[in-house]
């Protein structure tokens, strides 16, 4: 596990810290993961060079993030939608969408897709996933029996280096023509499409 902070990178290997180093001055902006499996012959080493090659996996990775101390700033209410919410489309099938944001320089905007066919227009969250609340927005259509695409698409991400400097969405659930959609939860963090099924039964 790597443990990366401001000041220092800390390196553990079954949960016990093996070592640490200073965090390099040119690893405090955006980064991103890489992960390389290749290998290469070393000349020096007595392997035989007849036994199978060698075969890499990886299971999986887990990535965490540190929740910088900060001052306790006062809640913020935000009144729940008002009836359904906002509709877009036409059609006797309800898709609703529950949808949140940190807001950072304005709100974020998405656009929503079923079967590759956007419905309505460019969308805009109002409210703030830290409040617990979310928007409602129905998405209405006539939808064949069987299995659906939608998706979520995050447009306009903005971010300025710090937790509280960044604009994100966020896909909170989701229920088809009444029933929870397993599945449809999902943080957007960057310009992204988030997809998940739906059925008509």
């Amino acid at each position: 596990m790597l443990d990366w902070n401001a000041d220092t990178i800390g390196f553990y290997v079954d949960g016990q810290l093996t070592g640490t180093k200073p965090t390099p001055s040119d690893m405090h902006g955006p980064m991103y993961l890489l992960a390389d499996l290749a290998t290469q012959d070393d000349p020096n080493n007595n392997a035989d060079i007849t036994k199978a090659p060698i075969s890499e996996q990886i299971d999986y990775m887990r990535v965490y993030s540190h929740l910088p101390a900060t001052t306790p700033t006062p809640p913020v209410t935000v009144p729940p939608p008002v009836g359904d919410g906002t509709t877009i489309g036409t059609g006797a099938d309800k898709l609703v969408l529950s949808i949140s944001e940190d807001a950072y320089l304005g709100d974020a905007q998405y656009r929503v897709t079923v079967d590759g066919i956007q419905i309505g227009d460019i969308q805009t969250a109002h409210s703030l996933h830290g409040s617990g609340q979310s928007d409602h927005l129905v998405v209405q259509g006539d939808w064949d029996k069987g299995a659906h695409d939608a998706s979520v698409t995050f447009l306009n991400d903005a971010w300025d280096g710090t937790p509280t400097t960044d604009r994100n969405l966020y896909l909170d659930g989701a229920t088809y023509n009444g029933t929870d959609v397993s599945g449809a939860q999902h943080a957007l963090m960057g310009v992204s499409a988030f997809h998940f099924q739906f059925f008509d039964v």
